[in-house]
């Protein structure tokens, strides 16, 4: 990648190998097939929050990518150091790029904006700042340590209720719980004061779809509009495996990533429990394989479902070994949070998407009908969407058991606009014109 006069850009990312993180991953991809040079000044602490996979990326490098890793395990102590170091450090950089999640990136960066005016900026958004659904759907929730909440849960015996109800350890939690929640709410001015200085002075703004560039210029945001980009999540033909897919009676499914409350496959755990009720043999033939992180509701359906037979869940893997996984599937899961209560259309692009499109083989989107995941589902031709309806779902999964269904027939000229060489040749464009002083 590199030219005789590479020009070297300061990358700064709360997320980036050897940590495991979908943010990270989406970076390193982009960087590693990017024609610039990077230093990419990350934690020193790996690993270390829920948004992490428990494993090391160490074997993810890139020859023009060098990693700083900070000595400071506090996100504000790392900001400072991350300051220091470019200041200390600015003559050998063209230009910086900030990259959230979290939002403490754009906040280094802002800061260096500032001492420097001249430095030329890329911000990118991985998720919005502001006005996110998943925190207004959080907002409404009641405290789930809750006597009632544990009532609903458990429907708990007369002795149990009575030994929940004076827990020391679940008066704690609620105190804990809705400590955390006064501290978001306090923070989501400072977080709207982030991101409306890094619309104002930074040079580029990166999104990853149209629905999050276009909602972005909102609320007197449309004056900034000509900063923005779109900049897809890529796969990296060079990471895969060259394997084939596994010797197996069943057909395979396979899910890669986090699950959680509001992300969760329920929906999927009911469909399959429907189909198990009309064949008792249904172990027999498929195998759903899931890695990463499940919540315990999850884990409850599988067993409320009579599942467990054919459901297995997994711990984590790393990033090559769960594209090892992808290649020897048959089918690949993917589940979006179902947001239909706040979103006509869903405004994410799940990242693991791109790592499926790889390997071109069938996709089930579990997913709203609108929004960024089902239109690439529709223009790569890569498999089937289906809402968040166990029925549904089952109806796909009874025509893909039983009859064979095999919807993908992908389209090639869609498919290689999320190639990590052919995405990092557009993003490196405008990099090239913010140096040469021909962006906006």
């Amino acid at each position: 990648m590199k030219t005789n006069e590479q020009k070297r850009g300061f990358v700064i990312s709360w997320f980036y190998p050897p940590g495991n993180s979908s943010e990270g991953l989406v970076t390193y991809k982009l960087l590693k097939n990017s024609q610039y040079a990077y230093d990419v000044f990350t934690r020193g602490v790996q690993n270390a929050t829920i948004w992490d996979r428990k494993v090391d990326e160490s074997k993810l490098t890139a020859d023009n990518v060098t990693v700083i890793m900070s000595k400071s395990k506090n996100p504000r102590q790392w900001i400072d150091e991350a300051v220091e170091y470019f200041l200390q450090n600015s003559d050998k950089y063209d230009f910086i790029m900030s990259r959230i999640m979290g939002v403490e990136a754009h906040e280094v960066a802002l800061r260096i904006k500032k001492a420097r005016p001249d430095v030329k900026w890329i911000a990118s958004f991985g998720d919005p700042l502001v006005d996110s659904p998943y925190i207004r759907i959080r907002d409404k929730q009641d405290n789930p340590h809750l006597l009632s909440k544990y009532v609903e849960r458990e429907s708990p015996s007369l002795p149990r209720m009575l030994k929940i109800s004076v827990s020391p350890v679940r008066h704690a939690k609620k105190y804990v719980w809705n400590r955390e929640r006064r501290g978001e709410k306090a923070g989501a001015g400072q977080l709207k004061k982030v991101n409306d200085e890094t619309f104002r002075l930074a040079d580029v703004l990166i999104f990853n779809n149209k629905y999050q560039y276009e909602r972005a210029f909102w609320n007197g945001m449309k004056k900034y509009k000509s900063k923005g980009i779109i900049v897809n999540h890529s796969f990296d033909l060079d990471l895969y495996p060259k394997t084939k897919k596994k010797d197996s009676k069943k057909l395979r499914f396979c899910y890669v990533g986090h699950l959680d409350t509001m992300r969760n496959a329920s929906a999927l755990f009911d469909a399959l429990g429907m189909l198990a009720k009309h064949d008792p043999e249904l172990h027999k033939k498929v195998a759903f394989n899931f890695f990463g992180h499940m919540s315990d509701m999850d884990k409850s359906k599988i067993i409320d479902n009579g599942i467990a037979k054919m459901v297995s869940v997994h711990k984590d893997i790393d990033y090559l070994e769960s594209l090892k996984e992808i290649s020897e599937s048959d089918w690949l899961i993917l589940i979006d949070a179902n947001l239909n209560k706040e979103l006509d259309e869903y405004i994410f692009f799940p990242a693991k998407l791109a790592d499926y499109l790889a390997v071109k083989k069938n996709i089930l989107a579990i997913t709203q009908l609108k929004g960024a995941t089902a239109d690439i589902v529709r223009e790569t031709r890569c498999g089937q969407i289906v809402t968040h309806s166990a029925d549904d779902i089952a109806i796909y999964l009874s025509k893909i058991i039983y009859q064979g269904y095999s919807p993908a027939n992908y389209n090639d000229d869609e498919w290689k606009k999320y190639d990590a060489r052919n995405v990092a040749k557009e993003y490196d464009k405008t990099v090239q014109k913010l140096l040469e002083g021909k962006w906006h």
